[in-house]
């Protein structure tokens, strides 16, 4: 089979991605990888669970393709490990693929957490048109965060009609509640004020950081573009420009440079600066989606459970209530929703933790 030659309706930013596989089967695994490589991967190799948690140590795989039964350490135990260890995989999709083909091995891979469960002898052409759907998700899910930033960007730029230094202090205390990092900065560059996310975001030492000498990143090369874009915001009218900062161990951090059009009072902010984490999960408040769907204060409390990654067998266990009552109220929360699947409900609820997070209490 020349799999070169599927037609594939994700391959549009799927190419060049990086494939973990793991399989102890030599003969199988190396086929796989062949099929993935025609196909435009890039793939990383491993014969057990254990093998594949020490390749994770050195690299950020887009997508892992695991055998479950192995030597040493199977899949389900791999997938629990990530799953429990590796919060910044959360994103990256889990595919088992398996000669286990009995129901209940398959419900067994999809309750542990798997995104998709294939099956023993390998079609290929199912193989690369799941991995191919999977990637294009996540690209989806990407595309929507770099919409919501312009959202996000317009809504600021149409809040930021005061030219006074007070005046915009107070826009960004009213944008505490966003999950996008907003950065005020006066007419030599230098930073005014911030809200509560992008202060968080500061912090570290990969990325962005707020020095004496202003706003930086920890890359040379993203620092002189950041503030290349910076000068060209305080030169004269423009659209903007959108910066990358390169993260060491994450994906990188997106800026979106937006000139305000204040240039003659340097105390007043002539630039601002939203920031979108691709990789940040804010937690969803209970009070919140109880709000936007009229929720009981039982149904909100399994909405943040779910997006938190619980599964409904933890959930009973940690609200003391049985199995029985999480489903009913997980099926309210679908008529209440108009959803039917759970992982379409969480998608919905994260997508409203994205625009608003609750502001920390100082």
């Amino acid at each position: 089979m020349d799999s070169s030659m599927l037609k594939n309706d994700f391959d549009i930013g799927t190419k060049g991605r990086l494939i973990l596989c793991v399989e102890d089967d030599f003969r199988l695994r190396s086929d796989i990888v062949e099929e993935l490589e025609a196909a435009g991967y890039r793939v990383e190799e491993a014969t057990n669970g254990e093998e594949a948690l020490k390749r994770l140590e050195t690299c950020k795989p887009d997508l892992i393709l695991s055998d479950i039964t192995m030597a040493i350490m199977g899949g389900y135990d791999l997938l629990r490990a990530i799953r429990s260890k590796r919060p910044d995989l959360d994103d990256v999709p889990f595919v088992f693929l398996s000669v286990l083909n009995d129901k209940h091995d398959v419900i067994q891979g999809k309750s542990v957490g798997a995104d998709d469960y294939l099956l023993k002898p390998v079609d290929y052409d199912v193989m690369l048109a799941t991995i191919g759907s999977r990637l294009g998700q996540v690209a989806r899910m990407r595309r929507n965060t770099v919409a919501q930033l312009e959202r996000e960007r317009r809504e600021m730029l149409e809040a930021a009609i005061v030219e006074t230094r007070d005046a915009f202090a107070g826009v960004a205390n009213a944008l505490d509640g966003m999950s996008s990092g907003v950065i005020f900065l006066d007419g030599t560059g230098q930073v005014q004020s911030m809200n509560r996310t992008a202060q968080r975001m500061t912090r570290g030492e990969d990325g962005l950081v707020l020095s004496a000498r202003g706003l930086r990143t920890t890359s040379a090369t993203s620092t002189r573009n950041l503030k290349q874009a910076i000068q060209n915001a305080l030169a004269g009218p423009s659209n903007g420009s959108m910066v990358t900062v390169s993260r060491a161990m994450h994906r990188p951090l997106i800026l979106q440079i937006c000139p305000l059009g204040v240039r003659d009072a340097i105390d007043s902010p002539a630039v601002a600066v939203l920031v979108v984490d691709p990789e940040m999960r804010p937690r969803l408040s209970a009070e919140m989606v109880s709000r936007m769907y009229d929720l009981t204060r039982a149904e909100a409390r399994l909405a943040v459970a779910l997006t938190d990654g619980k599964r409904l067998d933890e959930i009973a266990t940690e609200f003391g209530v049985s199995p029985t009552t999480v489903s009913f109220h997980l099926q309210n929360l679908f008529r209440k929703t108009h959803t039917s699947r759970q992982t379409d409900l969480v998608a919905l609820l994260m997508r409203g933790a994205l625009a608003f997070q609750p502001a920390e209490v100082a």
